[in-house]
């Protein structure tokens, strides 16, 4: 029986590379590079390499923003349900497909996949590995609004990570990301401070760890300046630093929209106007909303009034009518196709994850333009 000992060993030198890719925020590369391990291992049978290439092929696509290929190739892997598969292998392409189907799925499919998740643990006996899940219903509850089950969830899911030494997990980042976030929501500083000086002591390999640690620090400092702290050269620092990383991003990269928010708050428009935006396929709702976030600042900046948070509204708009700065015909057209784009993306967004923060978010962004400019009509407040 001919020995596949050499081409083995040039497709685990593959998957080195594609690891080493992955690590450095290269997923186009990463993708590629576990396609071709993904093919030679079919080649000569070899089912294991093969599904481990798959599974990350389909990873690196997903963050790569070629969602409907990583959803392809994600779903091959998952299909690898043998007795001799690989039950890592399975349930990592099982959860990283949930993962991307909370971005561009409803929110009842989202549901089913979790239920197929949860089962299949149950059969390859493997309940300890359920941390991945708690975090991914974590997020559904952060997408629909229900912050406190969002921080319960991924509470949860943290606790149970941290003693699991087997199995498929996510970065401690992404856990920190998805514990913090909901705590932003429900304006816990403290809480965030919290995580944010463990992260510090933790600081991860990849490059998406220095981006989501600092994306926690950018946070705790937006909470701190609603609070009336003077931050902004801290807030404006740390952004500076941050967005090195986020300019290679791309995919569904979201935490780039963080960066922006806090560049945009502290009037850093040159280095917020390099960041790769144009690149992101995030959930189109959020790049509507942080484009709206981004004509209304312009506007302010425009009439030296301070920048305006819109997740934590902050601080309360006022007239410019007595501000004597002169409005030009294309900021109010910016600023009308900003909103009617949010409107129309808001309706999506609710109606595929059975929700209404949407519009709530909409409706806030609305009524803080009609308070700057009143008397002009901007339409519906919210977005159905």
């Amino acid at each position: 029986m001919k020995s596949n000992f050499m081409e083995r060993a040039i497709i685990r030198t593959r998957l080195s590379e594609a690891y080493d890719a992955y690590c450095n925020g290269q997923e186009p590369k990463a993708a590629e590079l576990n396609r071709e391990a993904a093919e030679m291992a079919a080649a000569i049978g070899e089912k294991d390499l093969e599904q481990h290439a798959r599974r990350w092929q389909g990873n690196s696509l997903m963050w790569s923003g070629r969602y409907e290929e990583a959803f392809r190739v994600l779903t091959m892997a998952a299909s690898y349900d043998h007795p001799d598969a690989d039950p890592g292998a399975v349930y990592g392409a099982k959860t990283d497909r949930i993962l991307l189907s909370l971005s561009i799925a409803p929110a009842a499919f989202c549901r089913e996949l979790l239920l197929d998740g949860r089962a299949y643990l149950e059969r390859v006996a493997k309940p300890h590995w359920s941390h991945r899940l708690e975090m991914l219903e974590g997020i559904l509850h952060y997408r629909q609004g229900d912050y406190t089950r969002a921080a319960e969830f991924a509470g949860r899911a943290i606790r149970l990570v941290e003693p699991c030494m087997d199995g498929p997990c996510y970065a401690k980042s992404a856990h920190v990301k998805w514990v913090t976030r909901p705590l932003f929501h429900t304006r816990q500083v403290d809480a965030i401070l919290q995580w944010n000086e463990q992260t510090g002591r933790d600081a991860g390999h990849m490059i998406s760890d220095r981006l989501r640690q600092g994306c926690v620090r950018m946070l705790a400092f937006r909470l701190e300046r609603a609070d009336g702290e003077d931050v902004a050269e801290a807030l404006r620092a740390e952004a500076r630093n941050i967005s090195v990383i986020a300019l290679n991003m791309r995919g569904i990269w979201d935490e780039v929209f963080e960066v922006g928010r806090a560049l945009m708050l502290t009037g850093d428009w040159d280095t917020l106007d390099r960041l790769p935006v144009g690149k992101l396929c995030p959930l189109p709702f959020e790049h509507a909303l942080y484009a709206t976030d981004c004509a209304i600042n312009r506007l302010r900046y425009k009439c030296n009034l301070p920048a305006w948070d819109g997740d934590l509204d902050w601080p309360h708009a006022t007239p410019l009518t007595a501000n004597g700065a002169a409005i030009e015909e294309t900021d109010l057209l910016n600023l009308r196709n900003a909103l009617a784009k949010l409107r129309e993306e808001a309706t999506r967004e609710d109606q595929r994850m059975e929700t209404k923060i949407c519009a709530l978010a909409t409706k806030r962004r609305v009524e803080h333009v009609a308070t700057l400019l009143p008397g002009i009509d901007w339409g519906r407040g919210g977005g159905g």
